[in-house]
């Protein structure tokens, strides 16, 4: 906003509709319309000197979910994304287990190699031995 009579300029992807700036000459307002979790982030405020933007003040926006909500689309949300984190563990575990099996099977396998690789060496020790 370039002055207190100004008009606010938005920048680039930002909805003009849902902002609206004002200024009392002291203080600058940002009223948000209808608030969303995406609308989270650095609000920040502040002038030109000598050609020069000079950040004056910043606000940290933090929207969540509330499950006392009345939008059933947050709390809904909000179920979701707790029954996705009530799995983790359960994910987690079966990885585990997953993993130690077949760590277990490349070691039998491996041992089983080098069992067949010791027998066929044996035989071939035995087979020059008795053409000797």
């Amino acid at each position: 906003m370039y002055g207190a009579e100004g008009k606010a300029s938005y920048c680039t992807g930002i909805q003009n509709e849902k902002f609206e700036m004002s200024t009392n000459m002291t203080t600058v307002f940002l009223q948000i319309k209808q608030v969303d979790p995406w609308d989270s982030g650095l609000y920040f405020c502040g002038f030109y000197v000598r050609k020069h933007t000079v950040i004056g003040s910043a606000t940290k926006l933090i929207i969540k979910a509330n499950e006392d909500s009345n939008d059933e689309g947050d709390s809904n949300n909000k179920k979701e994304a707790d029954k996705l984190t009530d799995l983790i563990p359960g994910i987690s575990g079966a990885l585990s287990v997953l993993l130690a099996v077949t760590v277990i099977v490349l070691v039998v396998k491996y041992r089983r190699l080098q069992t067949a690789s010791r027998v066929k060496l044996q035989k071939e020790k035995n087979k020059v031995n008795s053409l000797l």
